[in-house]
């Protein structure tokens, strides 16, 4: 079944390709986003920048030619479309010229904070969608991420990669750069083990990175994705969500888990497009 355009033009044909392969392929150590492995944006081209104020915030990955899916708690500090833009397609957005605007901000209703500390209870359906003033053009540096198909196995020895912008280590200085971290998925019950999270890790939520620390997404990352490869195409498995310190061990990085929140997605985006909606759905089963 070929996949088709959707009425604004985007083909679906090309969701998760990428024209350069991941930088941490080659590397034997783990590298880490705070401070290791620099990339580009042509290996992750599904991501975006969340300015606020013109300061990076967080990251997103881009899923359609307007769309784009990140963490709800992004949008705690504030939820005014005016302050945020987007940088797409550049690997130093803060020096970036072009920006877009957004048009509309969707959290998931059943957003929950942990604002206040870890103790008062984990994050929970840390996920949201943005939608922009005008369209990304689709180039190398700019593609969309597949969303996980619904009946994917859950394979925890997926190849999988975070990038952002963010802090080079705890409570240390923002990278202007893009960087990237290889990680893998962890059972659930192992980060909930005692000398983890003891417990709190829901089902809407995954665990990714070595048990050892030393590596893994920080500060300021927030909303960028998990992204793993399958079949030669790159999905979205998780949006980086919170974590106890940057590369702690035994403290696991942990993701808003996308098995489970994708259907939010596509429903909220059938709401407002429903042809995009529909191929989606239709690529993502392929």
């Amino acid at each position: 079944m070929a996949r088709r355009k959707t009425t604004r033009g985007l083909t679906w044909s090309h969701c998760g390709k990428r024209f350069v392969p991941p930088s941490s392929s080659t590397a034997s150590a783990c590298r880490r986003i705070m401070g290791g492995q620099r990339s580009t944006i042509e290996q992750h081209p599904w991501m975006v920048a969340m300015m606020l104020d013109s300061a990076q915030a967080c990251g997103g990955s881009l899923v359609a030619e307007d769309w784009i899916v990140t963490a709800a708690h992004c949008f705690d500090s504030t939820l005014d479309r005016l302050r945020w833009r987007v940088v797409a397609g550049n690997d130093m957005p803060s020096k970036a010229v072009n920006t877009t605007g957004v048009s509309a901000i969707w959290r998931h209703p059943q957003y929950k904070s942990n604002i206040a500390s870890l103790e008062s209870g984990p994050c929970d359906y840390d996920v949201a969608l943005v939608k922009l003033e005008k369209s990304v053009a689709t180039t190398p540096k700019t593609v969309p991420i597949c969303l996980v198909p619904r009946d994917t196995p859950r394979d925890l020895k997926r190849d999988c990669y975070v990038a952002g912008w963010g802090r080079r280590s705890f409570g240390g200085e923002q990278s202007l750069a893009l960087r990237e971290v290889q990680v893998h998925m962890v059972p659930r019950e192992l980060c909930n083990s005692a000398n983890s999270y003891g417990g709190v890790i829901h089902e809407r939520a995954l665990c990714a990175g070595p048990r050892e620390g030393g590596c893994g997404p920080c500060q300021f990352d927030s909303g960028g994705p998990l992204a793993c490869s399958e079949g030669g195409l790159w999905y979205m498995y998780g949006i980086v969500s919170y974590g106890v310190g940057c590369g702690v061990a035994n403290k696991f990085g942990v993701y808003s888990n996308m098995y489970e929140l994708t259907d939010w997605v596509r429903d909220t985006i059938s709401r407002h497009e429903p042809n995009l909606a529909q191929n989606q759905n239709k690529a993502s089963l392929l």
